[in-house]
């Protein structure tokens, strides 16, 4: 806890695929205003990469749930994180920490964490449910609601919207978005990021005094802790696959563009995400990459490794199954004799 009898509160960030939840992260967590932060990454793919971009950001090194969704398995990998955490906390085995972020999956539905935050009663007594934070992508969010019933529970439990990519929506579009957002959820605060930035000390207050769910959105609650032999999962997360590449193979950054540029058009509408850390020929530094669907963005190249780990990682995330035959049609271009 905190201090006596206070418990540590829990954030949760959220948002689909390619949403900016990292992004959002890493610049907040370098903040005064976030420092004492203990955070939980979990990664759909069996091999982590948010974790490794999020290192030098907090105290501590990242907790890393692998391999699915916290939703799909809470009580074998969240909640036992949480214990662990508090255990290694009292025996001064990790710094001292004054919150708890959690960051889910892009296809992970907030609702059954939520309800095993307040239902457990080892939980509630350690540690108290703060709010959903969800990232909504300006550029692609509408259509990523009417596609995938995740992106409307995890916009629909928020208490804080934070717009990302808005330099990408046409002015006009605006008022549009934003009566879509309060359409589905009338209490929640909404909040722009600028290229992946926010202040943080205005974000923390905000976290501190958002509402509580209301009747608005209390059924996305409710669904939740009502008892339930399936999971709570619509089409998107059972109907995605995901593949990773690792390599030790260093090829010219043109090589590799133009192998994930292939990729992702014969793809097409298939692929839902990329991210990936490549060490190049070119340059000692790594090189960040992602897309959401079939679109790159802007790569990036990290001052240094995160990790003593050099190879190359690419994680692919496609609607159906097949994610394999992504990981392996890359992994046969980059091979390929060269032209």
């Amino acid at each position: 806890m905190t201090s006596a009898g206070a418990a540590t509160p829990v954030h949760i960030v959220t948002g689909f695929l390619g949403a900016g939840k990292t992004t959002l992260l890493g610049h907040a967590l370098r903040t005064e205003a976030f420092r004492h932060t203990a955070l939980i990454v979990n990664e759909v793919d069996a091999i982590g990469l948010d974790n490794e971009l999020l290192l030098d950001a907090v105290d501590s090194p990242p907790l890393l749930l692998k391999g699915g969704c916290v939703c799909c398995a809470l009580d074998q990998s969240l909640a036992h994180t949480l214990r662990e955490l508090e255990l290694r906390r009292a025996r001064g085995q990790v710094p001292h920490f004054a919150r708890v972020v959690v960051e889910t999956t892009g296809l992970a539905d907030p609702r059954p964490i939520i309800a095993e935050l307040v239902t457990d009663p080892w939980l509630a007594h350690h540690f108290e449910f703060a709010n959903v934070i969800s990232l909504f992508d300006a550029h692609r969010g509408v259509e990523t609601l009417a596609a995938h019933v995740e992106s409307v529970a995890q916009l629909g439990t928020a208490d804080i919207v934070v717009l990302s990519k808005t330099d990408l929506l046409p002015p006009a579009c605006r008022a549009s978005l934003i009566e879509t957002i309060t359409g589905l959820n009338r209490d929640a605060v909404v909040l722009e990021a600028d290229r992946g930035r926010l202040s943080a000390p205005s974000l923390l207050c905000q976290c501190q005094s958002a509402r509580r769910p209301t009747d608005g959105h209390r059924s996305f609650f409710a669904e939740a802790a009502a008892p339930r032999s399936a999971p709570i999962h619509g089409s998107a997360l059972h109907a995605a696959t995901s593949a990773h590449l690792v390599t030790d193979h260093r090829l010219p950054w043109t090589r590799w563009a133009v192998a994930l540029d292939r990729v992702a058009a014969e793809a097409h509408e298939c692929l839902l995400r990329v991210k990936g850390l490549i060490a190049v020929s070119d340059v000692d530094q790594p090189i960040v990459v992602h897309a959401v669907g079939s679109t790159f963005f802007k790569p990036e190249l990290l001052p240094r490794w995160p990790t003593e780990d050099r190879r190359s990682r690419v994680v692919m995330i496609r609607r159906g199954p097949g994610a394999h035959s992504l990981a392996e049609r890359l992994e046969s271009l980059l091979t390929a004799p060269a032209a």
